[in-house]
């Protein structure tokens, strides 16, 4: 049989290269992808090509890669297929334990699946029926397909990985584990899941993705639409395990008869940051978009939280119970609902304890409270913004609300809290951001130094009102009197001149503003000296300048922006003449 040879990736990753590992093709070396596992040696990689192939796989122990001919191009992934007996259209499972591929006790190096259409797997006594792994092992899952794979007595349908696993760029979609489990369980050890799309998936916790047993895993650059649960419509965190979500979107995932509409955490540690949670369901439960529940621990930053419903329950986009404690940072929450119940974006039950800090609570929808406390439980709220609702706050003469410098409609007791209108830029369609002349506008904590950023990616802590000092704004955005961003190309050892020209302006001074990413960017004091990677020169203007030079250092990364901002008495714009090419390629 027709061989060739390489080195494999996995084999130079783990700096354990064989001279000459083998390049096996199916069907040409092999008729079967399982005959040409049976003839593999660790580090070969077996390449199939398009076709429908009925088989059940083993990976043997081996540290192999399973590739299509192609991972990177989704016609061949779509058309490379390991194909199941159940058949989805009348729900006939066949008569023998289903599961795709089998991983055990791999300790030569990774085992890699990469690029296949994994569909229609079926059982119904509770056996996995997707990609089974554990032992002692390294698991990459890359670029696969996973469709209408079915457990029906509760094992995961697609993934099931007990161990280190890194799962990237996957499409599931339709799996049922309705039994009692996810579409991907990961039970122990490190995980990482990037850039995947969960698609209408069904499980009892959290329909795409589950996290138990201890498991530390990051999700990023994620999507969860459409999926199904008991409890964690998306995803759960659960016993023990501590989960990082970033740069994620959440919408219309579901439980039926349960809480968290989207993700639950149920005695594990789970945070979100820079993610949506948008038009999630709660029905007959609690909690539209997040639950935090028993020993739990929820933290999200720099989130939205929007159109959430918590039907015949409590806490359209947040519930917490059981002695959980929440951080919510920077967030924005509007729109959510609790029809039947309250605490129309939050509620607070049993002893759990909540931070809400610098985030805007505005325009949730419904008759009910906003902000619920029952039982013994704690909200200390400060730097802001509660507003918008018919009625602002319901709690128990048990529970505890303490709020300072913030702007609460009604009024509350506390240092530096207001009851003012905040003015938002459109409360109608979700833009929380405060509009000028806006009361919260360095209203926060004067004492706070607080850094970082805001829900839309501005720096904290800039000079709102123009009165020459830096204070906290309440809520989750810090107003911005002016920022002009240009873009364009920008080359290495290249000095570019924008020519400034105001209008109607009295300047006192300016900054600039500079950053590898427009949502990412840093203040810098004035008369700032720039190094590398960008060199430019800012002063203080008692008049307006002609213009500004910058020139890029030696080296410049990939998307590197520039931006002006002014501050000015009575100022209402500029014009920035050609050349504007201010951002490298």
């Amino acid at each position: 049989m027709g061989r060739s040879y390489l080195l494999t990736l996995s084999a130079v990753l783990l700096g354990s290269c064989p001279a000459l590992a083998a390049d096996i093709l199916v069907p040409a070396d092999f008729p079967t992808i399982q005959q040409a596992i049976n003839a593999a040696a660790n580090f070969d990689t077996i390449r199939v090509s398009p076709g429908v192939y009925p088989e059940l796989l083993n990976f043997n122990g081996k540290a192999i890669t399973l590739q299509s001919i192609d991972p990177s191009n989704p016609a061949v992934v779509a058309s490379t297929i390991l194909q199941g007996s159940y058949d989805p259209q009348v729900g006939v499972f066949p008569q023998n334990e289903e599961t795709a591929i089998t991983i055990t006790n791999v300790t030569a190096g990774p085992a890699v699946v990469r690029g296949l259409t994994i569909q229609d797997f079926g059982d119904e006594l509770g056996y996995v029926t997707g990609i089974n792994a554990s032992g002692n092992l390294q698991l990459i899952i890359s670029e696969c397909r996973f469709l209408r794979n079915v457990s029906i007595g509760g094992a995961a349908t697609a993934i099931r990985a007990v161990g280190p696993v890194t799962i990237a760029a996957c499409f599931f979609q339709g799996n049922d584990a309705s039994g009692g489990s996810s579409a991907v369980e990961l039970l122990g050890g490190l995980a990482q899941v990037s850039a995947c799309t969960f698609d209408s998936n069904i499980g009892s916790e959290g329909g795409g993705l589950n996290f138990a047993a201890g498991s530390v895993g990051t999700v990023f650059g994620c999507t969860f639409t459409g999926n199904d649960a008991g409890r964690g419509g998306g995803l759960a965190a659960l016993a023990g395990s501590t989960v990082s979500v970033l740069d994620s979107t959440f919408s219309n995932n579901i439980v039926n008869g349960g809480s968290g509409g989207a993700a639950s955490v149920v005695n594990g540690s789970l945070s979100f940051s820079r993610c949506q949670f948008i038009g999630n369901q709660a029905v007959g439960g609690s909690g539209g978009a997040l639950l935090g529940d028993g020993s739990g621990s929820l933290t999200v930053s720099r989130c939205t939280l929007r159109n959430n419903v918590a039907s015949g329950g409590n806490g359209g986009a947040i519930t917490l119970r059981g002695g959980a404690v929440g951080i919510l940072r920077e967030c924005a929450l509007s729109g959510n609902s609790t029809p039947g119940g309250s605490g129309l974006a939050i509620t607070l039950q049993n002893s759990s304890n909540l931070t809400l800090e610098r985030s805007t609570v505005a325009g949730n929808v419904g008759t009910s409270a906003a902000l619920r406390l029952d039982n013994t439980s704690v909200l200390n709220a400060v730097n802001s913004i509660v507003f918008n609702h018919t009625t602002t706050l319901a709690k128990a003469a048990t529970a505890s609300a303490n709020f300072t410098y913030s702007n609460v409609q009604g009024g509350q007791p506390g240092i530096g809290n207001l009851n003012q209108n905040p003015l938002f830029v459109n409360l109608a369609s979700g833009d929380l951001s405060l509009a000028a002349g806006s009361p919260s506008i360095d209203a926060g904590d004067p004492a706070a130094v607080v850094g970082g950023k805001d829900l839309g990616g501005d720096s904290r802590l800039l000079d709102g009102n123009l009165d020459g000092s830096l204070r906290l704004d309440q809520g989750a955005d810090e107003f911005a009197p002016l920022r002009l961003t240009v873009t364009g190309t920008f080359a290495a050892g290249q000095t570019v001149t924008i020519a400034t020209q105001p209008v109607g302006a009295s300047f006192i001074a300016g900054a600039l503003v500079v950053g590898v990413q427009p949502s990412e960017f840093l203040i810098f004091p004035l008369g700032t000296v720039f190094s590398n990677p960008l060199t430019a020169t800012v002063l203080s203007w008692p008049t307006p300048p002609a213009s500004v030079n910058f020139t890029a250092g030696p080296t410049l990364p990939a998307g590197v922006f520039v931006s002006l901002q002014a501050i000015a008495v009575n100022f209402t714009g500029w014009t920035i003449s050609a050349p504007v090419e201010l951002a490298s390629s």
